[in-house]
């Protein structure tokens, strides 16, 4: 996945995986349209496939409270709150049993 184009914001420069629960928790966008050289991390729910080499993001304003990935990758707080930001429910919270769009 990495180096896949992100219509319009760019493409994946990395991924957070939750070694945990097996799954992409975060993937951080690099080469940012006005961002420079900043990267952008948002939830992996985030992004909908759009063709075989490209994903799109559903979130309408995805720049509101820019979290640059320097600064908690590994931290479960930090992360929380990126999807928290994003209007999620951070899927390792989630009730056992309940269904997510990660799945």
């Amino acid at each position: 996945m990495i180096g896949v184009r992100v219509l319009d914001n760019g493409q994946i420069g990395n991924l957070v995986i939750d070694q945990t629960n097996g799954r992409i928790a975060l993937v951080i966008l690099s080469d940012v349209p006005g961002l420079a050289a900043k990267q952008v991390a948002v939830p992996y729910s985030s992004l909908q496939r759009t063709g075989e080499y490209t994903f799109e993001l559903r979130d309408t304003n995805p720049y509101e409270g820019v979290n640059d990935p320097r600064y908690g990758m590994t931290d479960p707080f930090w992360i929380s709150q990126i999807y928290n930001d994003y209007g999620q429910v951070p899927y390792w919270t989630e009730k056992r049993g309940a269904t997510s769009r990660n799945n």
